[in-house]
């Protein structure tokens, strides 16, 4: 995914950072960004039980894909993917493998559902994280942002107080990782993945 550099300093509670955005372009509602902005997750207290590695495909096909193609022609996959492995991208929409795609693959087969999609479109791999203990409720579409710039946005709503969190992951997690709350101060220089 991009790396968001700030450019200014945020007051406590802000939810629009400004900066500059590397090594990605950025759409609509994409996980993390929205229109140039970044868009920071409700203050939650979490840490997590394990690592969990971010995966990622973005769209290389300047038509883009209707909902419903069977074939994804996207940039050289960083990591493999799995037959049954679920990308979701920024609008919602969900591309779901039939076979599997080793590192440096350029086309996924499967079925894309939910939406159309656009060139350099990012999705991430949807994958349930483990946390030590939850007291919040959370909902499908929420989005936790973790202290290393990675935001797990819920694709299924986990029962009130649940430790297994399932959601498109936008960078990798270390073991111990806590979230941050949207009300602290954020400093020029600071990055975001």
């Amino acid at each position: 995914g991009g790396i968001l550099t700030l450019s200014a300093n945020a007051s406590s509670g802000a939810t629009t950072l400004y900066g500059t955005l590397a090594d990605a372009t950025v759409t609509d509602d994409e996980t993390g960004y929205k229109s140039g902005t970044f868009s920071i997750s409700s203050a939650v207290s979490l840490t997590t039980s394990a690592a969990a590695t971010a995966k990622s495909a973005q769209i290389n096909y300047s038509s883009g894909y209707s909902n419903g193609a069977t074939e994804l022609t996207v940039d050289s996959l960083g990591a493999a993917l799995s037959s049954g492995d679920v990308i979701q991208f920024g609008n919602g929409a969900l591309f779901t493998l039939s076979a599997a795609a080793s590192a440096s693959a350029t086309t996924l087969t499967g079925t894309l559902s939910g939406g159309a999609l656009a060139d350099d479109e990012v999705g991430y791999l949807v994958q349930s994280i483990t946390v030590s203990s939850n007291s919040e409720n959370f909902t499908t579409g929420d989005r936790i942002r973790f202290a290393s710039g990675g935001i797990l946005t819920l694709t299924a709503d986990p029962s009130s107080g649940a430790t297994t969190l399932t959601g498109a992951l936008s960078y990798d997690l270390a073991s111990g990782e806590a979230t941050v709350s949207r009300t602290e101060a954020f400093l020029s220089g600071q990055v975001f993945y």
